[in-house]
């Protein structure tokens, strides 16, 4: 946008209006399709938060995880008896 705007013009008859005006435009343009973005994410997310299969999926990996914070607890422990 700014360089088409730019293209009609000389620099010398652009105001600090006239650049301001363009840049307002498109960081509001970059805000609503960042918004759209968000949106979607956030649909897809209650989509998935609700099919049964993405709960298991979640609940295993939950359940990975918990075993894997035993394990480090349980090998740091293990280090820790070593090295006294």
């Amino acid at each position: 946008m700014l360089d088409r705007a730019a293209a009609r013009t000389s620099a010398a008859e652009l105001s600090v209006q006239d650049i301001a005006a363009v840049v307002s435009d498109i960081i509001r343009d970059y805000r609503k399709e960042i918004l759209k973005h968000v949106r979607r994410l956030h649909e897809l997310t209650a989509i998935r938060l609700n099919d049964r299969r993405e709960q298991e999926r979640l609940s295993r990996v939950a359940r990975r995880v918990t075993q894997l914070e035993s394990e480090i607890r349980m090998l740091r422990k293990e280090h820790n008896g070593r090295s006294s």
